[in-house]
């Protein structure tokens, strides 16, 4: 059975144009000006695409053979958590986990949380949005700190400004299942396509 229909890719598509991309002048997370701004949160934490997503993520993670995934918090946690109950349903245990984005002051004070991440662990690190792959690079970081080993980077958009590269600059795979480009105008991976129509 395909991970998704046509028809749900191309849903989804249109549901990132209509909710998450507002045109205008922005300044990014990275310190970079923009003229849009995407926000994942409005597909990710709705119910209906956040299945949908959690499917065509989950093929990625698997053929890395991941044994846990998250990222930072806390655009990355409806995606894991989306992508783990997706391989739950295929009777896979894929744990959660996320990075905070400053160590807690109180109680155990891990950077890490969720999921038991023990030496040697293959993790994948998952996104809502990738710029300059500053966030990915740092989750991969800090569970590498742990003594994790990170298989790959994954994330739902792709922004133009280069992120892609220099994740694989570092050694890791990457995926996304859509970018853009300087205007904002959002496109399907065809890659991720192939991968998301692919019955198995």
């Amino acid at each position: 059975m395909a991970r998704a229909s046509q028809e749900e890719l191309l849903s989804l598509a249109q549901a990132i144009r209509e909710r998450c991309i507002r045109r205008g002048e922005f300044r990014l997370a990275s310190g970079l000006p923009a003229r849009y701004y995407y926000d994942g949160k409005q597909v990710t934490l709705h119910p209906r695409w956040a299945e949908v997503i959690g499917r065509l993520l989950l093929a990625p993670l698997q053929n890395w053979g991941a044994q846990a995934v998250g990222g930072m918090a806390t655009g990355a946690i409806p995606i894991a958590v989306a992508a783990s109950l997706a391989a739950l349903k295929e009777g896979q245990e894929l744990p959660v986990f996320y990075v905070r984005e400053g160590r807690k002051e109180h109680g155990a004070r891990d950077e890490v949380a969720g999921a038991d991440l023990v030496r040697g662990l293959p993790v994948a690190i998952v996104e809502d949005v990738v710029t300059t792959g500053g966030s990915s690079l740092r989750a991969a970081a800090a569970v590498e700190a742990l003594g994790c080993r990170v298989v790959g980077v994954a994330a739902l958009v792709e922004r133009h400004e280069g992120g892609s590269r220099n994740i694989r600059e570092r050694g890791y795979p990457f995926f996304r299942l859509f970018y853009t480009d300087e205007e904002g105008n959002l496109y399907l991976d065809e890659t991720a396509r192939a991968l998301a129509l692919t019955t198995g």
